[in-house]
């Protein structure tokens, strides 16, 4: 019986802190996989970058939301954007949250 447990097709990872670094890494590992991926991040153009990158590198849905996550009434306003890519979703925090 082949079981493959980390196929996310159909599923959609939402990534914050994805403009650079870990939230990068963790985007494309997850898009290796299948997923669909919202990336989130304060930096409008490094995301527009990842987003673009991730489609073409791994063929998966992509949109890029500028998201401040320490920013409540952000987050508020970027969760509906979210929903077009449609699936199960993954939040993932490929930045820091601490505070």
């Amino acid at each position: 019986m082949n079981r493959n447990y980390f196929d996310l097709n159909g599923q959609v990872a939402i990534v914050t802190g994805a403009s650079g670094g870990l939230g990068v890494q963790m985007a494309k590992a997850l898009a290796s996989q299948g997923s669909n991926i919202v990336v989130m991040a304060r930096r409008q153009q490094q995301i527009d970058e990842v987003a673009a990158q991730i489609a073409e590198e791994f063929g998966v849905e992509t949109l890029a939301i500028r998201c401040d996550i320490i920013d409540t009434a952000a987050i508020f306003l970027a969760s509906p954007a979210s929903s077009y890519v449609t699936g199960v979703q993954l939040p993932v925090d490929g930045g820091y949250t601490c505070m």
